[in-house]
């Protein structure tokens, strides 16, 4: 060994390296985050200010052993407002100075947000983004970006002049969702791309967006347990767009004092046909892109906001008066898609669903032969094998511990307002093509 320290991995060991690089141990050299979020309030447990502790309750279920684990399902349901817990979970990205390789997609419920705030923020000299086509588990194994992985590697721990450094600082895709003109491994200076021109496209009266403010004040209005309203823009040419959206939105609801509110962004045909991309080893996603606030934490954190991205300070939530009408200014997830003259990009406005907590993936279900006595063996010759894994029951102390399912803030109706005064928008980033 030559003392260097490399680490690689998704998911979870992409969350790890964030906060173990951040600290700065003498002998990492290297790191490979390959998708993973880096806030644990902003990203996964408390997105736009809504507690949904659902997911991280499957992780605990999945992994749960007979010692004890941080009860992270517990603190998002009771501990609402980002403070001194929640600061300390959020990744100090600034910090980190290590060459890294970091890798996105745009179709990850949990980790898109974060493994481009890990890029985009971290002090590292060398580092490079590469954004897939698929999912994180399916790239990771990809002969192609294995191979890739270890010139990274062979550069960074072993010192070899294999010429890694001549590799494009940034790579994206382009999804084609229901085409064929999808694009990949596209090089580019920098995330987010440079050379995108912001559009405003305003909610109109008849379902639209339109380029300019209607002179005319308007309103639509949903159930919020079960309803949604729709915006749909007709792209005059092809156009691929690529990068951050941001939804500006007035709103109402005349039935309670708060609003979870989801924007979904979709492709769709010109004869309204909603138009999905298959992922492959995964669940194809709904939306191209999705954002969601709650209407009491959209204080503004004006430090961090951009153009591009608006963030929230998540710690003086401002409840309604009945029947106020307030903006919300909605963060929408990185996405990239390519649209066709003629085809629709189409905004729905609804209220949040919120996963329950006692909702089931599947993790840890399948059942995996492996040798009984431990260790490597001849698939030619195997030893007597034992089955682990298959539907092994949660343990009851688990369970047990279970937090329940936080309550929504909707109640009744909710009212979007746009035209005259009330200047309700979607902004999408054009990449000329």
């Amino acid at each position: 060994s030559n003392g260097r320290v490399g680490m690689a991995g998704n998911s979870w060991l992409t969350v790890s390296q964030w906060f173990i690089a951040a600290e700065n141990p003498p002998h990492l050299a290297a790191i490979a985050p390959w998708e993973g979020f880096c806030d644990h309030f902003e990203e996964p447990g408390t997105r736009g200010g809504i507690p949904e502790p659902g997911f991280p309750e499957v992780i605990i279920k999945t992994f749960a052993g007979p010692n004890y684990i941080e009860d992270q399902p517990r603190m998002i349901a009771t501990h609402l407002v980002k403070d001194a817990y929640w600061e300390n979970m959020a990744a100090r990205l600034e910090k980190i100075q290590v060459p890294a390789y970091v890798v996105a997609s745009y179709t990850n419920p949990v980790h898109t947000h974060g493994s481009f705030a890990g890029f985009m923020r971290i002090a590292s000299k060398d580092k490079w983004l590469r954004v897939n086509n698929t999912n994180e588990w399916y790239d990771l194994y990809s002969p192609k970006y294995r191979a890739e992985l270890l010139a990274f590697f062979d550069r960074y721990l072993k010192g070899m002049d294999n010429g890694f450094e001549k590799t494009p600082r940034v790579r994206y895709s382009v999804l084609d969702s229901g085409g064929t003109a999808e694009r990949v491994d596209v090089p580019a200076e920098n995330w987010p791309l440079p050379e995108t021109t912001l559009k405003r496209l305003y909610l109109a009266e008849d379902g639209r967006l339109t380029e300019s403010l209607a002179a005319n004040a308007s309103s639509l209005q949903y159930d919020s347990a079960s309803g949604s309203v729709k915006f749909r823009y007709v792209f005059p040419e092809n156009a691929d767009v690529v990068g951050y959206m941001r939804a500006k939105l007035w709103m109402e609801t005349p039935e309670s004092d708060d609003m979870d509110v989801e924007v979904v962004v979709r492709k769709v045909s010109p004869t309204g046909e909603a138009l999905h991309r298959p992922i492959p080893e995964f669940i194809a996603p709904d939306a191209v892109a999705t954002g969601r606030l709650r209407a009491s934490m959209r204080e503004l954190d004006l430090k961090r906001t951009t153009e591009l991205e608006p963030f929230y300070v998540y710690k003086h939530p401002k409840k309604l008066r009945p029947g106020e009408r307030v903006p919300l200014d909605i963060a929408v997830w990185p996405m990239g898609e390519h649209y066709r003259k003629g085809e629709v990009l189409e905004l729905e406005v609804r209220g949040v669903k919120i996963v329950p907590t006692t909702f089931e993936m599947g993790f840890g279900r399948h059942p995996i032969p492996v040798p009984a006595a431990g260790g490597t063996y001849d698939p030619l010759h195997p030893p007597v094998m034992e089955v682990l894994g298959g539907d092994v029951p949660v343990p009851p102390s688990v369970s047990a511990a279970t937090v329940p399912t936080p309550a929504s803030a909707n109640h009744g109706a909710h009212i979007v307002h746009f035209g005259g005064a009330n200047d309700s928008w979607l902004q999408i980033p054009i990449l000329k093509i």
